[in-house]
């Protein structure tokens, strides 16, 4: 006999999932979920491979049939962040994004003025521009803007993550977050109390957060890293990068003594160290004599070893030689889905991999010991790379690894589309915001940004990002077996439970689970796992689903005292120079007051009954 759920006691939940009387397709549900975010805390396993991985099991084991299980790929909010995509690549390669921000940003003489020009347009602009791209755009900005300026970029990096964020809140298209949540919506229109939201209606709750957290910034951020050195403001600050370069064989360099060679007194660089043969020579003299062969380890800052490879003799390392035309050299940090996470640099094999050879690593902006094949690689590490010039079209939307600073042959900005671009943007936005279509507002968008050529079709094909779309796609199927299992109604007696079985105490439990599992796994993947969840919350209490779903949404948009727990957070890691304990300083405060102010106002803007 099947006991309905709503007539249980409200600790139900707890005793159900303690006591082992699961149905056998809940437990096999919960368990695939348990692996499956254990594997993306373990950085071994991708987020899509590991999501698709469960989908995978759960149909095979007939958990979910092929419609549920493949839901995910035709789900409204993937296909409109499939669009978005597109509109975002055109506004990159037509530079409308710097044209908007470059005013802005003027010449400000203090650091708090710095924030004030770049925070604020920078979450006005996130309000309609996904995060991610608009950091990887503005990083390398932003660094040339601080060095300019004589100002600390430290201060202003991860200011720029968390304002990114924040405006990101605004507006239902302002993250992939919360499109993933709205194509929940969709696909549970007929769950009573389930409704779409409208495109401003989530910024009752996420302008005032954006307005309280920007003015946080501005007032805590230069204080809570006000310790962080620099990382990449001068050329004479030295000891942030590892860099290896090889003695060519034959070369003008082979057998010069490191004094006639040049290679003393170099502005922003030193030799640390020659390996020769295995062998190391470590704090060589002037008088020592380089031979064909040798790997020369320096440590310096990122301009003064590309400046260092350009000289004649110096190649990289013997095995990773990239071919001599088209070489671009490239600044990338890694993420913790990044597969060689856990590795030697030399065990990895970027060349054949990856086709790009090492040059230089750095970690929190300071310089490692050793051998750069010897370093195991962490996320947040930041590498300079030679590559050939395909490398930035293969790995730009990549989530694996972050360009933050192309320094080779790039394709120039198509300016003289930027208005073009910009119109189209506006119309999206107007068509969105009146007609509440955002897949339909998403490709249009994209068809009129090809077909006006503000992107080539090659490159709207290569800014199609199907890690994260696919991740997506598998996070929806898991949560489709949450809902047609029932174990998210169950998980969410839970929550109610320890909660105190009040609406609000639901709500809160729900919102702090949600920001557990955005700070050490993915937001996306978030968000999608603990819809039903919060279905079933609401179910438990007799409550609106809308204040549940709206607490996921805004919690899976916090986890800010993580460098992993936000994409965008992970970017800024490496050229900033932070350390873990940056983002517990700024991002643990600045979470606990957007969660106090979403908790107090999410009540009022949808109310409980």
């Amino acid at each position: 006999m099947t006991i309905p759920l709503a007539s249980l006691p409200l600790d139900h939940g707890l005793l159900t999932l303690a006591a082992g009387s699961l149905s056998y397709n809940q437990t096999l549900t919960l368990a695939v979920l348990a692996l499956v975010v254990v594997a993306m805390l373990s950085a071994r396993v991708s987020a899509d491979v590991a999501m698709l991985g469960g989908v995978t099991v759960l149909l095979a084991a007939g958990t979910l049939t092929p419609a549920q299980a493949f839901a995910g790929f035709s789900n409204e909010g993937v296909v409109s962040v499939a669009g978005l995509f597109i509109v975002v690549a055109a506004l990159r390669q037509t530079g409308t994004m710097d044209r908007i921000m470059l005013p802005l940003m003027g010449t400000p003489s203090t650091t708090r003025g710095a924030l004030a020009r770049l925070c604020i347009p920078i979450a006005a602009l996130s309000a309609f521009v996904n995060n991610t791209p608009l950091v990887a755009v503005m990083t390398p900005l932003v660094v040339d803007w601080a060095r300019r300026l004589k100002l600390n970029s430290s201060q202003l990096l991860l200011p720029l993550s968390y304002a990114t964020i924040l405006g990101g809140t605004v507006t239902i298209i302002g993250t992939s977050t919360n499109l993933v949540v709205q194509g929940l919506l969709f696909a549970s229109a007929s769950v009573s109390g389930v409704r779409p939201f409208g495109f401003f209606e989530i910024g009752k709750v996420g302008l005032p957060i954006a307005v309280v957290g920007v003015a946080y910034l501005l007032i805590f951020a230069p204080i809570a890293l006000r310790s962080r050195r620099r990382n990449m403001d001068a050329a004479a600050d030295v000891g942030e990068f590892t860099a290896s370069l090889q003695v060519l064989r034959g070369g003008p360099l082979d057998g010069a003594t490191i004094q006639s060679a040049g290679l003393r007194h170099l502005s922003g660089l030193f030799l640390v160290e020659i390996d020769r043969g295995g062998e190391s020579i470590p704090a060589p003299g002037p008088l020592n004599k380089l031979m064909g062969g040798d790997i020369l380890i320096f440590a310096g800052s990122v301009e003064a070893v590309i400046d260092l490879r350009r000289r004649p003799g110096l190649g990289a390392p013997v095995g990773a030689e990239i071919a001599p035309h088209g070489r671009s050299v490239v600044e990338i940090v890694l993420s913790q889905e990044f597969s060689g996470i856990g590795q030697s640099v030399r065990d990895f094999g970027f060349r054949t991999r990856l086709g790009a050879a090492v040059l230089a690593v750095s970690r929190a902006g300071a310089r490692l010991q050793g051998r750069i094949g010897d370093i195991v690689m962490h996320a947040g590490d930041m590498m300079l790379l030679e590559c050939d010039d395909s490398f930035l079209a293969r790995h730009r939307n990549s989530r694996s690894i972050h360009l933050v600073g192309g320094r080779g042959a790039t394709s120039l900005p198509r300016h003289n589309r930027a208005w073009i671009a910009g119109i189209i943007l506006l119309g999206m936005i107007g068509y969105a915001a009146t007609q509440g279509s955002m897949l339909v507002a998403a490709w249009v968008a994209a068809g009129a940004m090809i077909v006006t050529r503000c992107v080539r079709a090659r490159e709207a094909r290569e800014s199609m990002d199907l890690s994260t779309l696919g991740a997506i796609a598998g996070s929806l199927g898991i949560s489709m077996a949450l809902q047609s299992t029932g174990l998210g109604k169950i998980m969410g007696e839970w929550f109610v439970s320890i909660g105190g079985g009040t609406e609000w105490g639901a709500m809160a439990g729900l919102f702090a689970g949600t920001v557990a599992l955005t700070s050490c796994a993915s937001n996306n993947a978030a968000a999608a796992l603990m819809f039903p969840i919060a279905l079933g919350a609401a179910a438990s209490v007799g409550s609106s689903p809308m204040p549940f779903i709206a607490a996921v949404l805004f919690a899976a948009n916090s986890g800010n005292f993580t460098p992993i727990g936000y994409q965008t957070n992970l970017m800024v890691y490496g050229p900033g120079g932070y350390r873990f304990i940056d983002y517990v300083k700024l991002g643990l405060p600045m979470d606990m007051l957007s969660a106090a102010i979403a908790l107090w106002l999410i009540p009022q803007v949808w109310p409980m009954h």
